[in-house]
């Protein structure tokens, strides 16, 4: 056996180096290439990159769409050098600047002031009370006031007229002989055949006085508000809301007719000539559904507050952290020449939209036989439904803690770690 190794040790020594290197194959060099480390493994991941790589650069780039009238966007020609990005950085600075100046103007034009000043958010009770007492004057005279609006003449009216047409005129007619009134007979038929007409003449009276009709209950009130108890907090604020809406709608309403009226000699700017004749309801809700407002926490799959939502206004708005959405309607009779320009009117300069304007035609006839003298002009009545705006920026100090809670996007903003730190020191 010896021997035999002997002769062939050199046979054996090649063998045993060919299994190491099979074993040495299996065991090492075909680790490196295998496994999730191995040569393989990175290759496929190096190409991976490669291809990502190759892939953003050959990507085709559009400029965004900046303008209105154009929904196609524009491909970019080249990558943005640096001047290119430090150019794009300062126009965005500058839409961000000019954006931000709007929404200063929009909120300078949309302030208002509340009815008591500095009763909000915390109301004191004289103040509560205060309130109340003004703003039934405010309603019942101040705002019919500025539209220069009156309700036809009344039996208590027509009475008082009779009363003193007889003081004024008939009663020194008659003329007593030995204790006995020997014309009252006379004087008697001639007083009532003069007061056969007195309506007529206090209802024309009206007309070339006032440039309006309005309903004594066309505004709507608060309940709460109105009753004899300090108004609740809460209730106080949607008073105030309402009543800024139905400002600014009368509002309108009075401008128009100023501006048209003022076209005609000073003798003829009364209801007869003017567009909006009548003002017969103007509608706002008095509690939290007032505003068009959806949850902050919706369903799964909605969007939150301020997307654009369709099904609760025709214009896609809600209550956010940039304005609340009020909803209100009108109904008026106007001239029907007029209707086109007076929904136009009601949104010039104001946060006012309407939404939805519903026409029927006037009985001019059966209105005078009411007490209405609405003159020649074609009349219909004119019912609208539509939304105000209250930006944000100027209320938010005002609303009530009790409010707040009912609204979208008043989550207080998280404290910086800087305040956390001194909040527990």
């Amino acid at each position: 056996m010896a021997q035999i190794i002997k002769k062939n040790v050199l046979s054996i020594v090649c063998g045993v180096v060919v299994i190491i290197a099979i074993a040495g194959y299996f065991f090492f060099v075909r680790g490196l290439y295998s496994g999730d480390n191995g040569l393989e493994a990175n290759a496929a991941k190096r190409k991976s990159n490669y291809d990502q790589l190759a892939g953003l650069i050959s990507k085709q780039r559009t400029l965004p769409v900046v303008e209105l009238n154009k929904t196609d966007p524009v491909p970019l020609d080249g990558f943005p050098v640096p001047a290119v990005i430090e150019r794009g950085t300062e126009v965005t600075k500058q839409l961000k600047d000019q954006s931000a100046q709007i929404v200063a103007l929009a909120t300078r034009l949309n302030r208002r002031q509340p009815l008591v000043p500095d009763i909000f958010p915390n109301p004191t009770d004289p103040k509560k009370f205060r309130y109340r007492d003004y703003y039934e004057k405010h309603i019942n005279n101040e705002i019919p006031a500025m539209l220069k609006a009156s309700q036809p003449p009344s039996e208590q009216d027509v009475q008082e007229a009779r009363e003193k047409l007889w003081r004024d005129k008939y009663q020194e007619r008659i003329i007593v002989v030995n204790g006995r009134e020997a014309n009252r007979e006379q004087v008697d038929r001639d007083y009532l055949e003069e007061i056969q007409g007195i309506l007529e003449q206090l209802e024309a009276a009206t007309a070339k006085k006032c440039r309006m009709y309005i309903e004594k209950e066309t505004i709507n009130k608060n309940p709460a508000v109105a009753s004899q108890d300090a108004p609740q907090t809460e209730q106080l604020w949607y008073a105030q809301t309402a009543l800024w809406v139905q400002e600014d709608v009368c509002a309108a309403l009075a401008q128009f007719n100023e501006e048209e009226l003022k076209k005609l000699p000073p003798d003829q700017q009364n209801v007869m000539n003017a567009p909006v004749k009548h003002l017969i309801t103007l509608q706002v809700p008095q509690g939290v559904d007032q505003y068009i407002a959806k949850s902050s926490s919706g369903a799964e799959g909605e969007s939150g507050p301020g997307t654009p939502d369709y099904k609760l206004s025709p214009t896609g708005r809600n209550s956010n952290s940039l304005y609340d959405v009020v909803k209100f309607s009108v109904v008026c009779k106007a001239d029907a020449r007029y209707v086109g320009r007076l929904i136009q009117a009601l949104g010039r300069g104001r946060f006012i939209t309407i939404h939805k304007v519903n026409l029927t035609t006037v009985d001019s006839a059966q209105a005078k036989a009411d007490g209405f003298v609405y003159g020649t002009a074609p009349i219909v009545q004119v019912q609208m439904t539509g939304e105000a705006l209250l930006m944000r920026e100027w209320t938010k100090p005002l609303v009530p803690d009790s409010v707040k809670k009912h609204l979208p996007q008043f989550e207080e903003p998280a404290k910086t770690e800087e305040a956390q730190t001194a909040a527990a020191q």
